[in-house]
């Protein structure tokens, strides 16, 4: 199974994903159970704003979290990549997308590499699509499965690392993606 979801060496993400995995609690383990090489632009990793809500349940937004990554990357977890010459002339074709510069980035190092990209950006995922279909894209809620699949956490687990990606993150999938409603199934799952 996993070499559907994951057909490529690697996967980039972009900071939504990261953002996401962060909120969730469980990254480390997610990014455990993803074969492969995982990675980020330095760019991300540098310049991106990546912060997590982090206040009481009452009212989440309260406080922010920086996310810092710096663990993973020191454990081999997740790689931190950056641009050289050829890189960035690529970059510079992705410059006039109706994308931010850290997806721009981030798309053009899975093309270079021929990676897997993961970004829930609804703008660049058209973009991606239209102009690179060679390019395989996941998503947070890919991910996430994925990580189910693997570890076979408790369904009240699942539930609340769902509930911390939508309140700390503030993302939920779009109706039409493909795994809406097993999102919406498992975070309805209560307390065993």
């Amino acid at each position: 199974m996993s070499d559907l979801l994951f057909p490529k060496q690697g996967i980039i993400l972009d900071a939504c994903c990261i953002i996401n995995l962060c909120a969730s609690g469980y990254i480390q383990s997610i990014l455990e159970a993803i074969p492969g090489q995982v990675a980020v632009a330095a760019y991300v990793y540098e310049k991106e704003v990546l912060r997590i809500y982090a206040g009481p349940d009452e009212d989440v937004t309260r406080e922010v979290q920086q996310v810092d990554l710096q663990p993973f990357a020191d454990s081999g977890l997740l790689e931190v990549v950056f641009t050289d010459d050829e890189l960035e002339r690529l970059v510079v074709n992705f410059s006039v997308a109706p994308i931010d510069s850290g997806e721009a980035i981030s798309a053009a190092i899975a093309v270079h590499r021929a990676w897997s990209f993961g970004t829930d950006d609804k703008l660049a995922i058209a973009f991606l699509k239209q102009n690179f279909p060679q390019l395989h894209l996941l998503s947070t809620p890919d991910l996430l499965k994925h990580w189910v699949d693997c570890v076979r956490p408790r369904p009240s687990e699942v539930s609340a690392m769902l509930r911390n990606v939508r309140r700390r993150a503030k993302y939920e999938p779009h109706t039409k993606h493909h795994l809406y409603m097993w999102w919406k199934t498992s975070l309805a799952e209560s307390s065993e």
